[in-house]
């Protein structure tokens, strides 16, 4: 998340143009675009896998 607020910071304070943020990062223009536009962080959880049990499988 630390990304996001520093691309933020380096557009609105520095007045940085996307392209030039985008070289120094190291990052895509699109990239740095969805960053500028996105109104709260991302929320990433973990899917449970689905529960396999060995009777569902079929052993020769």
């Amino acid at each position: 998340m630390d990304i996001i607020y520093e691309i933020r910071r380096r557009h609105s304070v520095q007045k940085q143009s996307i392209s030039a943020i985008a070289r120094e990062m190291g990052l895509s223009r699109p990239t740095v675009r969805k960053h500028l536009n996105t109104v709260e962080e991302p929320k990433y959880g973990r899917v449970q896998p689905s529960a396999r049990s060995l009777a569902s499988l079929k052993f020769s």
